[in-house]
């Protein structure tokens, strides 16, 4: 149980998919045969870009962790016309797009 401000209390209910926290985001994914764990809080921060003005439809922001164990994935958001529109999701990548994406 969670203890919450005047006494209140939430009892902890296991999540196997997926459990966004503020802007943690904590997904199994299946990449190159192999289902991983993609957690936006134990990841390292490798990069952020940004694509467009704020208020750009077709603008986005992204950024690219790196896991403990290596892997690397994107996460992003952007506008509705953007690749991100309606998209909270990571996107796993290679360690060959990494380099690429940090060029």
């Amino acid at each position: 149980m969670h203890i919450l401000a005047f006494g209140h209390t939430i009892p902890k209910v296991p999540c196997t998919y997926e459990r966004p926290i503020g802007f943690v985001m904590r997904k199994y994914k299946v990449f190159e045969g192999k289902r991983r764990m993609y957690d936006t809080e134990k990841s390292t921060v490798l990069g952020t870009r940004s694509f467009g003005y704020f208020g750009d439809p077709a603008g986005y922001e992204e950024t690219l962790y790196q896991t403990p164990k290596g892997f690397y994935f994107v996460m992003g958001k952007g506008g509705e016309e953007s690749p991100y529109a309606n998209d909270d999701d990571v996107h796993p990548i290679s360690a060959e797009e990494a380099a690429a994406w940090q060029e």
